[in-house]
């Protein structure tokens, strides 16, 4: 079985060639180092490629401006048709202004506990869109579960048929420290996006097969 050390080792030898802009959330920080822009980039990209997002966070920022002050003084049409391009723009619009309005009434950043308490009590604000905000901008110990993340981990078999977000990314959180959390974050998005993949995965040349169950039950399958 794989920890999440061997896992995070086993795909860093992979997954050499990421760019920043696969990752909204990371892109956007790194090059604002503002947690309210990068909260809103991650709003953006719930259940939306990263690409659309980044599209509509450009929009937005273009027509609007991404800070509290220039949200809550639009309207919230205009917001709308800035972002429509990432699907679900009318609730991703009022969860943007949600989260305006928490941010205008301050916020201590010391404590990341009660950092993932602020952000998750904002609606539209879930554990991994509060989880991506605190590992990838406020080097909080954290680690967000997407949907190929899910995958991976649940054919890998570690942590049985059905993993729940929690056990998940306590696995990695319990093992690993801040900077490799937030770069196994990104290298299981990019397996899952290239290797692990939701149709037709590419098992025989996947990195963790000889950890996973999925493998070998598709191996015994083929030579039985």
């Amino acid at each position: 079985m794989c920890s999440a050390k061997d896992i995070y080792t086993l795909l860093k030898g992979v997954y050499t060639d990421l760019k920043d802009e696969e990752f909204i959330a990371y892109y956007v920080c790194k090059r604002s180092n503002d947690v309210f822009k990068t909260l809103v980039a991650t709003i953006l990209s719930q259940n939306s490629t990263d690409k659309s997002a980044m599209i509509a966070y450009k929009n937005l920022e273009s027509k609007i401006g991404v800070d509290p002050d220039s949200i809550l003084n639009s309207r919230i049409e205009d917001i709308i048709s800035a972002i429509r391009v990432c699907g679900l723009a009318n609730s991703k619009a009022r969860y943007i202004i949600n989260a305006a309005r928490a941010f205008k009434k301050g916020i201590d950043f010391s404590d990341c506990e009660k950092l993932r308490q602020f952000l998750i009590s904002i609606e539209g604000v879930g554990d991994k869109t509060a989880d991506v905000v605190l590992v990838t901008c406020l080097n909080c110990k954290a680690f967000p579960v997407d949907t190929h993340i899910k995958r991976v981990i649940t054919r890998l078999g570690i942590l049985g048929d059905k993993p729940s977000y929690d056990s998940i990314s306590q696995f990695f959180v319990k093992e690993l420290n801040r900077d490799e959390l937030l770069d196994v974050h990104h290298l299981l998005i990019a397996h899952g996006r290239r290797t692990c993949r939701a149709r037709k995965p590419l098992c025989n040349s996947c990195v963790l097969r000889n950890c996973c169950e999925f493998y070998n039950k598709l191996d015994k399958s083929i030579n039985s």
